[in-house]
C-alpha cells in the first residue's frame, strides 16, 4: 500500500514529537511562554486528546522562519 498513514509516515513509524516541556527547553523559555504561543496560535502544534505535541520538523522550520538577519 502506498497510502500515507495519518502521522505522515509510510512505514508506520511515528514522527518525532516534542512535549511542551521539551519545546520550552529547546527555546530556553518558560513552559508558560510555550503555552501562551499555543493559545495565541503563533506556533504549529498538534492536539492529541487533551495533550499538545509539536512535530520536530515543523517546530524547527517555525524557529527558522523567526530568524532575524542583521543589517549590513
Amino acid at each position: 500500500m502506498s497510502q500515507k498513514r495519518r502521522n505522515g509516515s509510510q512505514n508506520g513509524q511515528m514522527r518525532p514529537m516534542l512535549k511542551p516541556e521539551e519545546a520550552a527547553e529547546r527555546l530556553n523559555v518558560s513552559l508558560r511562554f510555550i503555552r501562551r504561543l499555543c493559545h495565541e496560535r503563533r506556533v504549529p502544534y498538534t492536539r492529541v486528546g487533551k495533550f499538545v505535541r509539536f512535530d520536530v520538523d515543523e517546530f524547527e522550520a517555525w524557529i527558522a522562519t523567526r530568524r532575524v538577519v542583521p543589517r549590513e
